[in-house]
């Protein structure tokens, strides 16, 4: 800059006054509203909305609050309603004292643009309510300076006052010195600074330093645009600084002045302050933060504008329009370190197969790509499958598969199959007795438990449910097993159940190999007369899951539960064609610690299922069946998940604290369970039509205390041809 004087960048001020307003305010709420004095202002400077400012009532600790903006301008009212308290650093350059009474009335109204305060009846306020002010009077009661004069007042805020952030609605039509504003880049200064109004594609100086290498990003460059997001006829722009520039609104914009008054004013020199206040806003909650980052989080979320992309600035718009909203929500992924690895927070879900706690809610702390901390409200991350509503498919489901198999008995083989090769299940008996039985496509019903009496109500929509719940956990298992008669109606069986890997994961990021399960169990039947009984032990093993679980990589378990099982069932005929049966299980995890993952350990889990049930068929015609079954689906009786992870963020060093949390697995409720089918058929073998009726009640489903009532009833006809 050279010493003559520099032009104002703002247009004169408009001659229409606001009328003073008193204060108001609502209570302070858990969930912050405006208060009435906010509401009342935003009428008063409705560009507030335009670039996406939440209320200084909803902010928090977002607004402004600990943070020094520094102001180089024509000074400021400091009793002003709209000022007072927020001046607490002051320095005239002409005569190095603390005085900056204001005659131009241009500093107080960008003043009231950064900082302004609604506390004392103003009807408007600045961007950044919390922040403070420091004010450098650098032009004479005429509105006149030199580039000394700037200088020095540059020189006070950075190296005296100690601002951050500086905001300078000033330019001219030369260089001038550099010295000022590189000590400022080099102590780590965010420069905002206005493009000019001379309304020609250059912008002024200082704001064209901007492009220079040695400015580190750290020169953010502002022009106006009006209400309907037009570049002003008067704001300069230009290509080689639209790197580094953005638009605010600068038509029309309210604020303080001096005498008290409140007028409208425009410029760049309004639209400067504006994007300052922002800044303050980024750096009170990031204190953290250096000025490079604090200007590319600016750049990165303004509101394109013109052809500018995510990439490319626009040679007019540069980046576009400021959107403070934007710039204090998280950019790209919310992550949070697990020590070895950084997971994705948004992938923190747990989908289990049995009734776990759905009332704990877990809140965690990431970071976004430029290190800020959120805390994540992840709500219930650990959920039952079973909570999900019942469809029709659900409905008929044990029906269809029933009807769809193709049963063939020859020589002691039995085999059963799905028509379209999805399943099959074979068994061979001996001429001792003795039975070799393997299967795939989760046909381990057709060798294991009640279900392979043929007691069991099978028409259900859940047959399966008198068997051991755990079987349930390994999918799309194949099967392999052996039977032995040991006497006196007596059956020993053993076998195993493995788990065929495939490429599915619907709650990760990407698609992973499942979760590999294997099921070993012995098998004790006794058949005495019309009743039968089954003590059932196993063993489940599970490589990465938990209970049949599936998790995101933020609750993945990289260890391998172990779970121990018994089983009691028993049926009993009432007569040829009606049985009784009843089935109670219960299953102990071992506990187990985790690694790369949110989950630090698993404590030991206790599991637990009930069914009784009743079957009949033969009732009113040859081809007819029906099954009631009363039922608790497995939950979990007691356990937790000891989650490890970041759950605060130091605001001034970026550092995060970690802590553990207890996510409590026990259930807030039983789930009971109803269902009841009933089937016909018409004609030899079906051949003019089945009629198949299903009903399925679920009260509490999931085992959740807050879920409504879950039920369907259904009713469908089929014809084969």
């Amino acid at each position: 800059m050279n010493k003559s004087a520099l032009v104002l960048s703002c247009a004169a001020a408009s001659a229409a006054v606001f009328p003073s307003m008193a204060a108001a305010a609502d209570p302070i709420s858990v969930t912050p509203l405006p208060t009435a004095a906010e509401k009342k202002a935003r009428l008063n400077q409705p560009w507030l909305n335009q670039i996406k400012q939440p209320y200084a009532n909803q902010l928090g600790s977002f607004n402004g609050k600990g943070v020094l903006i520094g102001v180089a301008d024509t000074g400021a009212e400091i009793n002003h309603a709209e000022l007072k308290g927020q001046i607490i650093k002051s320095y005239n350059v002409f005569d190095g004292k603390a005085n900056i009474s204001d005659t131009v009335g241009h500093g107080t109204h960008v003043a009231g643009l950064l900082a302004g305060t609604l506390d004392y009846g103003a009807p408007v306020q600045g961007v950044a309510v919390g922040a403070k002010l420091a004010v450098a009077k650098v032009f004479s009661g005429s509105g006149s300076t030199t580039s000394d004069r700037i200088d020095q007042g540059i020189n006070w805020l950075v190296n005296t006052a100690k601002a951050p952030i500086v905001s300078l609605s000033l330019g001219g039509p030369s260089a001038g010195n550099t010295a000022a504003i590189k000590n400022g880049v080099a102590k780590g200064t965010l420069f905002t600074i206005a493009a000019g109004n001379d309304g020609r594609n250059s912008v002024s100086w200082p704001a064209h330093f901007a492009s220079q290498s040695w400015a580190n990003n750290q020169i953010i460059v502002v022009g106006a645009v009006d209400a309907n997001n037009k570049l002003a006829s008067f704001s300069n722009y230009g290509a080689d600084t639209a790197r580094w520039f953005v638009v605010a609104p600068g038509v029309n914009i309210a604020s303080s002045y001096t005498g008290g008054r409140y007028v409208y004013m425009s410029g760049t020199s309004m639209a400067t302050p504006i994007v300052a206040g922002q800044a303050a806003l980024i750096k009170s909650e990031w204190n953290f933060l250096g000025a490079s980052q604090i200007s590319q989080i600016i750049f990165r979320t303004a509101t394109r504008l013109g052809k500018g992309t995510d990439t490319t600035p626009d040679p007019v718009y540069g980046w576009g329009l400021i959107n403070v909203g934007k710039s204090l929500s998280p950019i790209g992924n919310v992550v949070a370190s697990t020590g070895s690895k950084t997971v994705t927070l948004s992938s923190a879900s747990m989908v289990s197969a049995v009734g776990v706690s759905s009332a704990t809610p877990l809140t965690m702390m990431g970071t976004d790509d430029f290190g800020r901390g959120y805390a994540v409200n992840l709500g219930r991350p650990v959920q039952a499958a079973s909570a999900q509503g019942t469809n029709s498919a659900t409905l008929f489901a044990a029906m269809d598969r029933q009807a769809s198999l193709i049963e063939r008995v020859q020589q002691g083989r039995s085999v059963s199959f799905a028509a379209d090769g999805s399943a099959m299940a074979v068994s061979q008996r001996n001429a001792s007795g003795t039975v070799l039985g393997f299967g795939a496509g989760n046909m381990s019903g057709k060798f294991f438990g009640l279900q392979a009496s043929g007691l069991a109500p099978s028409e259900l929509a859940d047959g399966a449910r008198f068997n051991a719940p755990y079987f349930g956990m390994v999918k799309d298992a194949a099967h392999a097993g052996v039977s032995f008669a040991v006497g006196g109606g007596s059956r020993l069986r053993i076998g195993a159940l493995s788990e065929r890997p495939v490429m599915a994961d619907s709650i990760g990021q990407a698609p992973i190999e499942r979760n590999r399960r294997f099921l070993t169990s012995g098998e004790f039947e006794q058949k005495m007369g019309r009743a039968v009984g089954i003590v059932s032990v196993g063993l489940l093993r599970e490589n990465g899951s938990l209970l049949g679980s599936q998790q995101g990589a933020a609750l993945a378990l990289n260890a391998s539960p172990m779970t121990t099982f018994t089983s009691i069932s028993a049926g009993y005929s009432l007569t040829p064609s009606s049985s009784l049966v009843a089935m109670a299980s219960s299953g102990r995890t071992a506990a187990v610690g985790n690694s790369d993952s949110l989950i630090a350990q698993v404590s030991a889990v206790h599991t637990v299922a009930y069914s009784v049930g009743f079957s009949a068929s033969q009732l009113w015609s040859r081809a007819d069946r029906f099954g009631l079954t009363l039922s608790v689906p497995a939950r979990v009786r007691d356990g937790n998940i000891r989650l490890y992870g970041p759950v605060s963020q130091n605001t001034d060093t970026g550092g995060l604290s970690y802590a553990s949390q207890n996510l409590n697995l026990r259930p807030t409720a039983i789930e009971r369970d109803l269902e009841m089918s009933y089937s016909t058929a018409f004609g030899r073998n079906g051949k003019n039509g089945k009629l198949t009726g299903a009903m399925m009640l679920r009260v509490n489903p999931g085992h959740d205390g807050s879920a409504p009532s879950d039920w369907m009833i259904g009713l469908r006809y089929g014809r084969g041809f």
